[in-house]
């Protein structure tokens, strides 16, 4: 059987897998959420295409194998029939080209009882947060794969979003060790107040942890929570008149009113340490619920405005605050 994909759209994470009746496991290239009535969609480099049939036809599986030569050294296909049943027809596996990663063969893609091993790791993602260019990379992939890590949420949230698994254990690990490594620089948001490449956004819910002041020390403003339930609702509001479907863009309403309530925090949040309250002719929480959708819009689009608020970051207030009108601190 030859297995035809749009491979300009595709996206591969290197994996390994497993199949009942083998022994050990392979080192391939699985389609990221997608699946074959439950089981993973591998693609494998002709090297280790070679040494899966090599295996199963070792066990007695495979009855006859082949390959296709395009050139010396080089295989097009796989030609592969299975023992039993007798009157089967043979699986082709016709190799296809991917960009960075070259040819790849779908053996068993879609047809045999492929597992996973354990999860593994996106080689691409560095193993330690050395400095900026190690989160650059990370961030990068991360939206390649439409991974978004939210830093704000439950720790089990690391693996789980909602209904939809968004990184395996090991993966999950490794990402609670680098962001502890981004502790060393004073968080991953101070090691992007420099960088203004779009992938270094793409991790919602960034937030820096409470300053210790020193003893002494005039407190900071507190956080109003009726200001964030005014971000909130006003966000809200707007979705309901522009009848977005928000349950489809964050997999249900709930998760929809939990990035209302965080965009609000991290606007709050912003604003108790950067904006002089002393100049606002408007009780700042009716404020927020009469314009903040407005302001968003404006600036990043409607649409944007109500489905894409898991990109809202700190990075943000500042031109959300302008938009607004809004005085900051020491005149700026």
């Amino acid at each position: 059987m030859t297995t035809n994909n749009d491979n300009n759209t595709m996206k591969l994470r290197a994996s390994r897998v497993q199949m009942d009746g083998l022994d050990g496991d392979f080192a391939c290239y699985v389609e990221h959420d997608a699946h074959w009535n439950g089981f993973a969609c591998p693609w494998f480099t002709q090297e280790e295409a070679q040494r899966v049939i090599g295996a199963m036809h070792a066990l007695g599986l495979l009855s006859e194998c082949s390959q296709v030569l395009e050139a010396p050294g080089v295989v097009k296909e796989f030609v592969c029939k299975f023992a039993e049943p007798v009157d089967l027809e043979p699986w082709r596996f016709e190799g296809e080209e991917f960009a960075v990663l070259g040819r790849l063969f779908p053996v068993g893609n879609r047809g045999w009882c492929w597992s996973e091993v354990g999860g593994s790791v996106n080689p691409k993602w560095p193993l330690a947060i050395n400095g900026i260019e190690d989160l650059r990379t990370l961030l990068v992939e991360l939206k390649a794969f439409n991974q978004v890590y939210h830093f704000d949420d439950n720790p089990a949230e690391v693996v789980w979003l909602g209904d939809v698994r968004t990184f395996n254990d090991n993966e999950a690990a490794l990402l609670r060790k680098l962001m502890k490594d981004c502790e060393r620089f004073g968080g991953v948001w101070k090691m992007m107040e420099e960088e203004r490449s779009q992938e270094c956004h793409k991790l919602m819910g960034i937030a820096p942890p409470e300053p210790e002041e020193p003893e002494g020390a005039i407190p900071a403003p507190a956080h109003d929570p009726a200001a964030v339930f005014g971000v909130a609702l006003s966000l809200h509001e707007a979705a309901a008149v522009k009848r977005y479907n928000v349950s489809e863009a964050y997999n249900g309403a709930d998760e929809f009113m939990r990035q209302c309530m965080r965009v609000g925090e991290v606007f709050e949040r912003w604003a108790c340490a950067n904006v002089d309250f002393d100049q606002l002719d408007d009780v700042w929480p009716y404020l927020l619920q009469d314009k903040f959708h407005e302001a968003v819009a404006r600036l990043y689009g409607e649409r944007w405005a109500v489905c894409g608020l898991r990109e809202f970051s700190e990075f943000n207030c500042p031109m959300v605050a302008k938009a607004l009108g809004l005085t900051m601190k020491g005149g700026a």
